[in-house]
């Protein structure tokens, strides 16, 4: 009886083996292959490698010129703006406006009135705080700095060197 008893955990000791390595053996063949053995139907990126640091210019050269295969690391995304507008404002009445710059931290955000080719800013720039990225700036301004028609309203974001323009919001200003 204990010979059969030793010989049945070897043997199933024997198939746990087998079956670890052929486990073993398909994961490694799925999950193991190398990027480059996947075929892909997209071309590899133009442009120099990307593990391949970019030359050190010589003192008195100019720097390169960005590389469009190679945007910056982040973009400023469009600012959610201007909100609370309304669509029409007489010039004869109210014409205090208040507007909403959201966009992230540190960004700074104003509001800029356009119509027939001519742009205005029309609020002061503020900063929004590292606390109040989702909540924005409110930037309040004056309609009167516009002439009677047609307006497209954005909040403008600028950050890092990048800038970016909310959805423009119409507003009709009546004389």
């Amino acid at each position: 009886m204990k010979k059969t008893a030793k010989k049945n955990k070897t043997v199933i000791i024997g198939l746990l083996i087998i079956a670890l390595l052929a486990l073993g053996g398909a994961a490694y063949v799925k999950f193991g292959q190398k990027p480059e053995a996947v075929s892909s139907t997209t071309p590899p990126p133009a442009g120099p490698s990307h593990d391949t640091p970019p030359p050190e210019p010589s003192p008195g050269t100019p720097p390169p010129a960005p590389n469009p295969s190679h945007p910056p690391a982040s973009t400023l995304a469009k600012p959610i703006g201007p909100g609370n507008n309304t669509s029409n404002v007489s010039l004869s009445g109210a014409t205090g406006m208040e507007s909403v710059c959201r966009s992230v931290p540190g960004a700074s955000c104003y509001i800029q009135a356009s119509k027939d080719g001519q742009v205005l800013k029309v609020s002061e720039a503020k900063v929004i705080g590292s606390t109040s990225g989702s909540d924005g700036v409110i930037l309040n301004w004056d309609a009167k700095q516009l002439s009677a028609g047609q307006w497209q309203i954005q909040a403008i974001a600028a950050k890092d060197g990048q800038t970016a323009a909310s959805d423009a919001q119409a507003l009709m200003v009546r004389p």
